[in-house]
């Protein structure tokens, strides 16, 4: 590995850039604090390092390595449901947690809990009115998250609120041959 001309001295110092390289590598997706180029998010009370969608889940960063999530542009800004402006995040697509980075929880959508619709009775969450037996635990997809810190004091930075999109959802429904509600593709 050694040059001729290089001394133990300056294999320590090429051994110590590829470490920190490497370490830097596998921040993205990580626990807080994040990375430059991701943001800090919150998805139903527990927080993950989010690097924003480029166009589609091609567009996201690579996983780190030993992870086997996969990354995907799942994740958006809570709100109105006109999704071909909503900016998108990615995040790492896991069913279990042992897909996650270390230190990692899978985080799943509920199904079946049937409260998925708004004060004007259009569904919000399609996975609301499947039946659990359609979709379960050990085959639902869902992005892996990590424990938020209690505290943080007056310069702590708030986590920007992020959900499981509704095309993930939809697409968690297509992969298990369960169709959408009616008019549910009319409203993306």
């Amino acid at each position: 590995f050694a040059a001729p001309h290089m001394t133990w001295h300056g294999q320590g110092v090429v051994i110590i850039f590829i470490a920190i390289c490497s370490h830097l590598a596998d921040a993205l997706y990580g626990k807080p604090p994040c990375e430059a180029g991701e943001i800090y998010a919150l998805v139903e009370g527990r927080v993950l390092c989010a690097p924003p969608c480029t166009n589609s889940d091609s567009g996201c960063p690579a996983k780190p390595d030993g992870t086997f999530a996969d990354p995907g542009c799942i994740l958006d800004v809570p709100g109105p449901r006109d999704s071909s402006d909503k900016k998108m995040y990615c995040g790492l697509i896991c069913t279990a947690n042992s897909y996650c980075p270390s230190g990692g929880k899978c985080l799943k959508p509920t199904v079946g809990d049937a409260t998925g619709e708004g004060s004007d009775g259009r569904i919000r969450d399609p996975l609301a009115h499947v039946s659990p037996q359609l979709i379960p635990d050990d085959t639902l997809s869902g992005v892996c998250t990590f424990k938020k810190k209690k505290g943080g004091g007056k310069k702590a930075l708030a986590p920007q609120d992020l959900q499981l999109s509704l095309r993930f959802k939809l697409k968690i429904m297509e992969g298990h041959g369960v169709k959408p509600p009616p008019g549910m593709h009319d409203d993306l």
